[in-house]
């Protein structure tokens, strides 16, 4: 059996490790950061009845699926997501973004997270092991690509490693990451800390 050390895929950024565990949901280390951090009131107690942080010692914050699962939950009574029978309209999908912003911030918040920890960790977690897959659009998840003679017009399996790149009503990768002046969601500011002028 291999350690949980050696089943745990490391990324590294800008100086500090995160870890992804692909482990199973419920208490379950879900995202380990490794540095300084702190774990949120719910974690603290699930890691210390398994001895110690993330119940194999060492430093850092780990984020389980039930506090992922606890965040969802806090932000479903705040914000209204649709949920279409048929074909998913752009308004539909953003109140999925919004739903899913508002865990970050209350995950960025509770964990005490670095603008990299929330852009590069954040999204290492397995939301399918958590209640955020009551919400995600079923034409992401699952895509399966046959071959045919014509593409798809719906742009999915364009690339077959990665089926949804490309696909309506699907954000783009950014080249350079955004310059949030609370690292979430608030414009930018100078270089002096004072408001920018609009940009129109």
């Amino acid at each position: 059996m291999l350690s949980w050390w050696a089943a745990t895929a490391v990324f590294f950024s800008r100086g500090f490790a995160i870890h992804f565990n692909p482990s199973e949901g419920g208490a379950e280390c879900a995202l380990r950061l490794d540095g300084p951090g702190r774990n949120s009131g719910f974690d603290f107690h699930t890691n210390t009845l398994r001895g110690g942080p993330f119940g194999r010692g060492g430093n850092g914050a780990c984020i389980t699926y039930d506090a992922v699962n606890q965040a969802y939950l806090e932000a479903r009574k705040r914000i209204q997501v649709a949920t279409p029978s048929g074909d998913w309209k752009p308004h539909e999908i953003a109140s999925v973004g919004e739903l899913l912003l508002d865990i970050s911030i209350q995950l960025a918040k509770h964990y005490g997270l670095s603008y990299e920890e929330v852009e590069k960790g954040l999204p290492l977690i397995d939301t399918s092991k958590t209640l955020i897959r009551e919400v995600c659009p079923p034409y992401l998840a699952n895509v399966e690509c046959r071959p045919g003679k014509y593409r798809r017009p719906d742009g999915l399996c364009n690339n077959l490693k990665h089926p949804t790149w490309g696909a309506k009503n699907t954000p783009f990768t950014r080249l350079l990451g955004p310059l949030f002046s609370d690292g979430m969601t608030a414009p930018r500011i100078s270089v002096k800390g004072q408001q920018l002028p609009m940009s129109r």
